[in-house]
């Protein structure tokens, strides 16, 4: 019988949705494509399933994670690294708007024993809800800036930033700056400035703080131009290897531009988070 492990999301491997969820999927397709997506493995359903077998659904009973789990999930921070972010992945057969389909993560996680206790979390949280879930621990670089890359209509492209980690940016708790892009020129057309009063950043013992932005910098644009440009032409690479999408999601530390998610155009609702 194979011995269940951990999956890497390295270029070449094939990961099931349906173990790995979609942002697992997306992961792997982004990096077979050698895009600067971040490496990453994921603890999947066939994973959660095994290890809690024994406690029956009991969510009280997981004091600690399982040993066979914790040992997997030791094994590959060896050859990960640190820090990183510990997210769900969510599973197709998820209940729209569910507990497994929230963006709950653990970012900048420096410490091993952090780390399992981070998956013990999201585990804990999926056996009270009666729904099996696959766990992503991922690469965390400490981003200067973070942006997201959106369409507005046909033949612009909206380039929001803020300072930090992105979460604000993602829960939409900051007035980001603003670059609208032409889609056929890669021209910039407008740059806003916005009120960026506050941003995250790490602690020095790991997770991540919010604080207040300095009050120059806050009147000042995040990004540059050329790395406006970047992103713009990142959505286009991302578009050939995965098909449409409604949204991209990136990070800047110093001169480096990385993928953090992406997002199907899928109709209307654009639900479908792939990254």
């Amino acid at each position: 019988m194979t011995r269940l492990d951990v999956t890497w999301l390295d270029g070449g491997r094939t990961v099931d949705a349906n173990d790995g969820g979609e942002r697992a999927v997306t992961l792997a397709r982004l990096r077979m494509a050698s895009l600067p997506a971040l490496r990453a493995f994921v603890l999947g359903r066939a994973v959660f399933e095994h290890a809690t077998r024994d406690l029956h659904g009991d969510a009280g009973a997981m004091m600690h994670l399982p040993q066979e789990a914790a040992d997997m999930v030791l094994r590959a921070l060896r050859q990960l690294g640190g820090p990183v972010a510990v997210r769900r992945s969510a599973l197709p057969d998820a209940p729209p708007g569910g507990p497994q389909a929230q963006g709950e993560a653990y970012l900048h996680v420096m410490h091993p024993t952090d780390t399992i206790e981070a998956v013990r979390r999201l585990w804990t949280l999926a056996l009270r809800s009666h729904m099996p879930v696959a766990v992503i621990v991922q690469r965390f670089v400490v981003p200067d800036v973070s942006a997201r890359v959106s369409e507005e209509g046909n033949d612009v492209l909206l380039v929001e930033s803020t300072y930090g980690v992105g979460d604000l940016l993602a829960s939409n708790l900051v007035v980001p700056d603003r670059h609208r892009v032409a889609r056929a020129s890669n021209a910039i057309i407008s740059r806003t400035v916005g009120r960026k009063s506050q941003m995250t950043i790490p602690r020095t013992d790991g997770g991540v703080v919010r604080v207040p932005v300095p009050v120059t910098s806050s009147r000042e644009l995040a990004l540059e131009d050329r790395v406006v440009e970047q992103l713009t032409s990142m959505w286009r690479d991302v578009e050939a290897a995965l098909g449409p999408i409604a949204r991209l999601s990136a990070s800047l530390a110093g001169e480096k531009l990385s993928i953090t998610s992406a997002i199907a155009r899928v109709g209307k609702s654009d639900e479908l988070m792939l990254g």
